[in-house]
Order: structure tokens, then C-alpha cells, then sequence
């Protein structure tokens, strides 16, 4: 399952890449079924000028757009970085029953309080499989990447 979770991952490092040369933040996400991924998305909050253009509702809208449901059921989430709150809630309303996550926030990284993506996914009762740090380090290194691009780090 490891070796699954990292090949997925690092498809999702490739979106997270694409966003950044895009001029937004390098955070990317993919949802696989049955072990194909079926959908992308990038972040795209920039370069969109959409302000719920999160790498993980990209990616929900692409899956809803390929398949033409919105049935999630057998899906896992691949995220580089740590959902936000909307993000949480937007796969919590979908039933997307798993999540990888690849960097958390640090506590001096939350803008939105003690959140995290276990306690916003527990609020809500869905029974959301959550599993974080899978290839924390590549994550990590295309964000900070990005940072230093921005003149942020």
C-alpha cells in the first residue's frame, strides 16, 4: 500500500509543480479509483482569480466532470499539503471516504486557528480514513520552492 500511496503522491507533486510555474501556490491533489488516477487538480486560486481554487476542489470538480456524477465512493484523495477548513469540508460534504496527506501545517502555519485535517473531518461524523506525512520531504521541497520564486523564503 506504501508503494501505491507514494506513486500517487508524487503525481500530485507533479500538480503541485504545475501550479507553482502557473504563479500560484505548488500545492496539487489527484483522486484515484481503483488504482488509476481519475482526476487532477492543481492550485489555481491566482492564476484563476478563484478564491475556492484549491488544488483539492480542482480536483473534486475534475472528477465530477470525468466521470459526470458525484459519486466518490472507493476514491482516496492525494493531497501535498494539509487541506484547509473549506477543503476538509468540501471532501467531507462529497463522502470522500480517504485521504493522504503529504505535509501538515505547523501551528504557526494555521491562519484558521487549532485546526487540522483529523479534528474538521471528525467534527462532521464521516469516518474519513486520514493518512498524512507520505513523502512529506518532496512535498515539502516543491512548496518551498515555490517559496523562494516568491521571495518568500
Amino acid at each position: 500500500m506504501a508503494e501505491d500511496h507514494h506513486r500517487f503522491m508524487r503525481t500530485a507533486i507533479e500538480e503541485a509543480a504545475k501550479a507553482g510555474e502557473g504563479g500560484n501556490r505548488a500545492v496539487g491533489a489527484v483522486i484515484v479509483r481503483g488504482g488509476e488516477v481519475v482526476a487532477r487538480g492543481g492550485n489555481c486560486r491566482e492564476s484563476a482569480v478563484d478564491p475556492l481554487g484549491h488544488a483539492e476542489t480542482s480536483a473534486l470538480r475534475n472528477m465530477v466532470a470525468a466521470t459526470g456524477n458525484l459519486d466518490f465512493s472507493g476514491c482516496t484523495l492525494y493531497t501535498t499539503l494539509e487541506p484547509c477548513p473549506m477543503c476538509c469540508g468540501a471532501i467531507a460534504i462529497n463522502n470522500v471516504p480517504a485521504i493522504v496527506v503529504g505535509v501538515m501545517h505547523t501551528s504557526g502555519e494555521r491562519r484558521w486557528g487549532d485546526y487540522t485535517v483529523h479534528k474538521v473531518l471528525e467534527l462532521v461524523g464521516q469516518g474519513n480514513s486520514v493518512e498524512t506525512g507520505v513523502l512529506a520531504d518532496e512535498c515539502n521541497a516543491v512548496l518551498h520552492e515555490w517559496d523562494v520564486k516568491q521571495g518568500r523564503a
